[in-house]
């Protein structure tokens, strides 16, 4: 009976709470924002602290890795960034910062070829130029 009645209270307990990731639309929705160019303004804040967090890292402690990790997540997670530029040419950045020369290229160059008028093109390509 105490078996019973423990097992109907961790049923009703754990029904009463939504999954963390339910505010999250299904990953159609997010596919389908990405196509209409509309944005996700809680994933916009996440990037954005992200963002804020990986700048920090880099430029205040000399993190790179710290930073790498902040910055991917946002790429993976979120590609539709509305500044998705400022995170591949930081990417770039925090690649090279640690050493890992091949990754900072590929990032540069993803970046320029992707957004070749953006606003950090210019300066990816001066970067590519310092590591050649």
């Amino acid at each position: 009976m105490q078996v019973l009645l423990i097992s109907f209270l961790l049923l009703a307990f754990h029904s009463s709470f939504e999954p963390l990731n339910s505010s999250l639309p299904p990953q159609s929705a997010q596919d389908d924002r990405a196509l209409d160019g509309t944005q996700d303004p809680q994933l916009e804040k996440k990037s954005d602290h992200n963002l804020e967090v990986a700048e920090f890292y880099m430029k205040k402690r000399k993190k790179y890795d710290a930073a790498i990790n902040r910055l991917e997540e946002v790429r993976e997670i979120y590609p539709q960034y509305t500044k998705i530029e400022k995170v591949y040419f930081l990417l770039g950045e925090a690649y090279a910062g640690a050493g890992k020369i091949d990754l900072a290229k590929e990032s540069y160059k993803f970046l320029i070829e992707k957004h070749p008028d953006g606003d950090f093109a210019k300066q990816a390509r001066k970067q590519l130029e310092k590591l050649k």
